[in-house]
């Protein structure tokens, strides 16, 4: 498996939708409509009798009878390979094991091969007593993503009586040689694992056999809890219950050498064992008569006779659940209640199918093994049966609390049951191993919650109720589709191709929780539909709600040139519209707002990525210029000898400390006196004054004169200077743009100051005392935080533009500015490269002319405000 082979197969699309949904679920989406791992029971046959095994155990007198409750034998893949085809497009995980011996297998390693193809993590447990040097170099060449060993203990004495029939030195040389293999090619895989059960030895003895992993090439260790069955009571007093006054140190020193060794020791379900006194610990070990030495169960397997079924007695018939009615269905799918009365959610029949050797399939590996089938994949195709009735009637009742007692009882009366899944590791795993296995990289956004099985169920119900709100959004929007749909109703934007990935959005400002899908069409004809519902930081700085409204699609399957046309689904609602693939470069776009004639120098400019809503200044301009251009001739170009050597923006929030920057800076005779040149009144009020008609000649008319600084100046906020970005002013008509941005520590503050400068009308000078009284009396803690929200927003916005375009501006910080104006003007120009060679530093202290105008009634009320913000 290399590099060379890493051409996307033609079902690779349906991978990335499982991937999707599984991330999706995982943080409280819909179900996904395939499992995200598979069970392949390769083998029902083992070659040891382990103590603790419910159907091989060589202490239990009914062992024949278990071995008679199924036909034995391997798994024939071929005869079950055309209905697991369709599962096999979309599992993440393939687990090459069940009840029995998967190395037994005479195929096994031609097996591995062919479900590697499918590019999923392969997996299995053995008892490693068959990992001989050409089973191990398979493993690592098919790069098979873990193996895990059965073992316990920390010599012969330890492991021989409870792995009846296995070696301990076998197991220990089986490990070596896999290790071995791995370094000698390189491998990070496969990962090598132990599953450990906890006996009260082998917790006893944790931290010693946690080193002994370790030498031998272990990575991770589980310690899983040890289950007694009627047929194996000599174990019950060998099964550790967890005392933290007496197990609780093992384990942390176990951990520490676990940690120290770069090993993970993974004891989640010893953890529930847990008991808080001697009474408790008494009661969880149960009747313990029957309990045998360790050292006495290796000859009472010896000696034991087990019952022998007649002749008669025959393989147990199965319910196949896929044939009955919906009646008979209810009445093997009786209903009981899980213990305790906390609800309890398993999700296993929610992501996982197991597949027995005869094509018979249950819900899990936990499941027991004498329930109902739920249907057989010799008859019926996976996907048809993942969604069909018996496992749907199966999900229903974990939904409703009532668990098939056929199908679940084992595990609600032990409590085995997993409270938390491991959907975000697992798929992180698997992006890892494509990166490694294929070098391929999975475009697919992963998810990082952890959350519990109940916390996905509530999410997912929050979810499902959302689905009336959409189909009243949709209607909506097919209503008013013909005459423009309302920003304020949904907003969206087919963004373009990066890295032959097409990217794009879409949301509903009024019902952000909601989450909506695009349809994709290429050259007129129907393609794909996809959720938006990814998360980019851009969408979330940019105000977007929680910003995880984005779409991705991977283009590697597009041959030639095509139109593609974005939609939201279920409606004609157009996102956008692109062309795509193999096709002449297109002639640059005019920038019309501009001149007619000014083109961008590339070929094929880079698009304005960050999408808003235009603002009141925006707005006002391109209406004022259409109106002025009506009937004229194409403008004039700006002068090209004219054009400012550099254009210096001072990003700037209300009440920043911007004026008092943009006094230091002209101080210097370098700068212009900075203004908000792009107010739409001072832009109307100057092209009225000077006769200007268009934004050409706007541009123009500030442009330095030769007695003017060589660096013109300008003021923008972030939405003046989107809308100069879209329209192409930058970077077309001023190449060369530098930014400082004013920023001040106290947003309070500077919210305290916008608000009493925009109530009272004082932007400048001190503030009249009886509007300043009442003004500050007025104001309530909510006015505060509502007036920071619109700081902090316009500074994201800021932020957004700056890292989309690679630009890092001198930031200058208000504090420092009114401390020492000349030292921070100074800096700023000296960062900037914008004093010139030779010059002469000189600086006009009686520019600046702006004071503080904070008085000793604005910080009281500004202490009162900020008590008010914490109390609440």
């Amino acid at each position: 498996m290399t590099a060379a082979s890493n051409a996307l197969p033609d079902w690779w699309p349906q991978r990335l939708t499982a991937i999707e949904r599984l991330a999706a679920w995982a943080e409280g989406g819909a179900p996904p409509e395939a499992p995200l791992e598979l069970f392949l029971e390769i083998s029902n046959l083992c070659d040891l009798k382990c103590a603790m095994c419910p159907t091989f155990s060589g202490l239990s007198p009914s062992r024949l009878y278990s071995l008679k409750e199924q036909e034995r034998g391997l798994l024939d893949f071929e005869a079950l390979r055309p209905h697991l085809e369709s599962l096999l497009h979309q599992v993440i995980d393939v687990h090459c094991f069940g009840y029995g011996e998967p190395t037994l297998h005479t195929g096994f390693v031609a097996l591995l091969r062919e479900l590697g193809a499918y590019r999923v993590l392969i997996d299995f447990f053995t008892n490693g007593m068959h990992l001989d040097q050409a089973l191990c170099e398979a493993l690592v060449e098919q790069q098979v993503f873990s193996v895990t060993v059965s073992a316990s203990g920390v010599e012969a004495a330890e492991y021989e009586p409870i792995y009846l029939g296995g070696r301990f030195e076998t197991l220990l040389a089986g490990l070596r040689r896999l290790t071995a293999c791995k370094r000698a090619q390189g491998s990070r895989y496969p990962r090598i694992e132990v599953n450990s059960i906890a006996f009260e030895h082998q917790v006893r003895r944790l931290p010693e056999f946690v080193e002994l992993m370790a030498d031998h090439g272990v990575e991770v260790i589980h310690l899983k809890t040890l289950q007694t069955f009627e047929t194996t009571k000599e174990l019950r007093g060998h099964r550790s219950i967890l005392r933290p006054w007496v197990e609780g140190p093992i384990l942390e020193e176990a951990e520490r050498r676990a940690q120290a060794r770069g090993l993970i020791l993974a004891t989640d379900q010893y953890l529930q064992t847990r008991v808080e006194d001697e009474a408790a610990w008494q009661a969880a070990r149960g009747d313990l008569t029957a309990t045998l030495p360790l050292s006495a169960l290796a000859e009472a397997a010896r000696t034991l006779k087990p019952v022998r079924p007649p002749p008669s007695h025959s393989t147990h018939e199965r319910i196949d659940a896929w044939h009955l009615t919906p009646k008979d269905l209810e009445q093997v799918f009786a209903p009981i209640a899980p213990a305790g009365d906390a609800p309890f959610y398993c999700l296993e029949p929610f992501k996982t199918l197991y597949v027995r050797r005869s094509g018979h399939t249950k819900p899990c590996c936990f499941a027991d093994d004498s329930g109902p089938s739920l249907g057989n994949l010799r008859e019926v195709d996976g996907r048809v049966l993942w969604q069909g009735r018996p496992f749907q009637r199966l999900r229903e009742g974990i939904l409703s609390q009532g668990y098939p007692g056929s199908v679940c009882a084992h595990c609600l009366r032990h409590g085995y049951g997993p409270r938390q899944h491991d959907i975000p590791d697992r798929l992180a795993q698997y992006r890892d191993w494509l990166e490694v296995a294929w070098d391929y990289r999975l475009p697919v956004r992963l998810p990082t919650a952890r959350l519990t099985n109940e916390q996905i169920v509530q999410r997912w119900r929050v979810a499902s109720q959302a689905d009336e709100s959409r189909r009243r959004l949709l209607d909506e929007v097919r209503r008013l589709t013909p005459f423009g749909i309302p920003q304020t109703l949904v907003e969206g934007h087919l963004d373009g191709v990066i890295s032959g990935i097409l990217h794009g959005w879409v949301w509903a400002p009024g019902s952000p929780d909601l989450r909506l899908a695009v349809s994709l069409s290429l050259n007129g004809q129907a393609w794909q539909e996809v959720w938006a519902d990814r998360s980019r930081d851009d969408l979330r700085e940019a105000g977007k709600g929680d910003g995880a409204y984005a779409f991705m699609v991977e283009m590697a399957v597009i041959q030639g040139s095509v139109v593609i046309e974005a939609r939201l689904a279920g409606t004609d609602w157009l996102l956008g519209r692109l062309q795509y693939g193999e096709m002449k470069p297109a002639p640059a776009p005019e920038v019309a707002v501009i001149s007619a004639e000014i083109q961008a120098p590339d070929p094929d400019p880079i698009p304005f990525l960050l999408d808003y809503d235009p603002g009141l200044h925006e707005r006002e301009i391109l209406g004022y210029f259409a109106r002025r251009a009506n009937g004229r001739l194409r403008p004039a170009l700006p002068d090209p000898d004219q054009r400012p050597d550099a254009v210096l923006v001072i990003a700037f929030t209300n009440r920043s400390g911007s004026n008092l920057l943009a006094e230091a800076l002209a101080a210097t005779g370098l700068v212009n006196r900075a203004h908000e040149a792009f107010n739409f009144d001072r832009v109307i009020d100057t092209c009225e004054r000077a006769g200007l008609n268009d934004l050409a000649g706007y541009l123009d008319h500030l442009n330095p004169r030769l007695d003017d600084p060589p660096v013109l100046a300008i003021k923008l906020s972030w939405d003046q200077l989107f809308f100069l970005h879209r329209v192409g002013v930058i970077p077309h008509a001023w190449p060369r743009v530098e930014f400082v941005w004013v920023l001040r520590d106290d947003l309070l503050a500077q919210a305290l100051s916008h608000l009493v400068a925009e109530r009272t009308g004082a932007w400048s000078g001190a503030y009249p005392e009886p509007d300043l009284t009442r003004v500050l009396a007025e104001l309530t803690a909510e006015d505060l935080v509502r007036k920071l929200e619109e700081i902090t927003w316009a500074h994201r916005q800021f932020a957004s533009y700056f890292a989309l375009y690679g630009i890092e501006p001198v930031i200058t910080d208000y504090e420092a500015l009114a401390a020492d104006p000349e030292g921070e003007a100074r800096r700023v120009l000296e960062r900037l490269g914008l004093i010139p060679a030779g010059w002469s530093w000189r600086f006009d202290r009686s520019a600046i002319t702006l004071r503080r105008q904070r008085t000793p009634a604005m910080e009281a009320a500004l202490r009162r405000l900020k008590r008010a913000i914490r109390g609440s």
